[in-house]
């Protein structure tokens, strides 16, 4: 699918370079459609939340790791694995980006 090109702009979501449809690039204007808000602001708004959210979600791991819970524990906790909590942990202790 070929983008429509706009020059000299950005998307208002996340300042790709590569605009779709109302300023937004096509993975923004994707994930408006399916929040049912066309709103940036909105958008912007529920990223940082879910940021903020999710460096908490870490910050809990780590300190319930070094209290001693077992990684099942926190695993269920938060309803995922005791392997994907391992990794996290890991991935966290290598400065490596969490994905």
């Amino acid at each position: 699918m070929k983008y429509k090109q706009y020059a000299n702009t950005e998307c208002r979501g996340c300042g790709d370079e590569n605009i779709y449809a109302k300023g937004l690039c096509f993975s923004c204007y994707r994930k408006a459609l399916r929040n049912n808000t066309e709103n940036v602001f909105q958008l912007k708004t529920s990223k940082l939340l879910q940021a903020s959210q999710t460096i908490q979600m870490y910050s809990d791991i780590v300190s319930m790791a070094i209290n001693g819970n077992s990684y099942q524990t926190i695993g269920d906790k938060y309803g995922v694995s005791r392997q994907r909590i391992e990794q996290i942990l890991h991935q966290l202790a290598t400065n490596k980006r969490v994905a």
